[in-house]
């Protein structure tokens, strides 16, 4: 007869208690880490990234040469370039792509642009009137457009007003 109280007592004890977790939450780290470029420019209080694996190109101050690679390892005052240690304070800019705006723009006209211009030469091949030859040459030129702007890159002038140095971004995939 004591029983059901006693199991009543029991799950009610059980259903209370704040300790009791059916998973651990420190067993799942879901932060990840990436190291970034930081380019900041005191006089208009800007802010860009670059990211660890992304084409850099850069210029050494003293023999004036441009040269292009990946961006192996970013630490907090050199840059690893295709293999070679590169500081930063040695340099006289660094091109890269950022993420931005422009780069979401950039993917929206191309798409409009390609469907555009799929959409403008079915109707040309049906109707050869102008409308259908602007729509073929809007297409392409917001394709094109689209292209230009999800592939530049940004150049920073160390010698005007950009600062550089290594970092790290933390994020939560969740």
């Amino acid at each position: 007869m004591h029983l059901p109280k006693i199991l009543f007592l029991f799950l009610t004890m059980l259903f209370i208690s704040q300790n009791l977790y059916a998973q651990d939450p420190d067993l799942i780290d879901d932060k990840d880490t990436i190291s970034v470029l930081v380019f900041q420019h005191a006089d208009k209080q800007l802010t860009k990234l670059i990211r660890e694996g992304g084409r850099v190109r850069y210029q050494l101050r003293k023999t004036k040469r441009t040269i292009k690679g990946v961006l192996q390892e970013i630490n907090p005052k050199s840059m690893v370039v295709n293999g070679q240690k590169i500081e930063y304070k040695d340099c006289s800019f660094i091109s890269g792509r950022i993420k931005s705006e422009a780069q979401l723009v950039g993917g929206v006209s191309a798409g409009l642009g390609l469907g555009t211009l799929i959409f403008g030469s079915a109707f040309f091949s049906t109707l050869k009137t102008g409308g259908s030859v602007a729509l073929v040459a809007g297409g392409a030129a917001m394709l094109v457009t689209g292209v230009i702007l999800i592939t530049k890159s940004r150049k920073f002038n160390l010698n005007k007003g950009w600062e550089v140095h290594g970092g790290t971004l933390v994020f939560d995939r969740t």
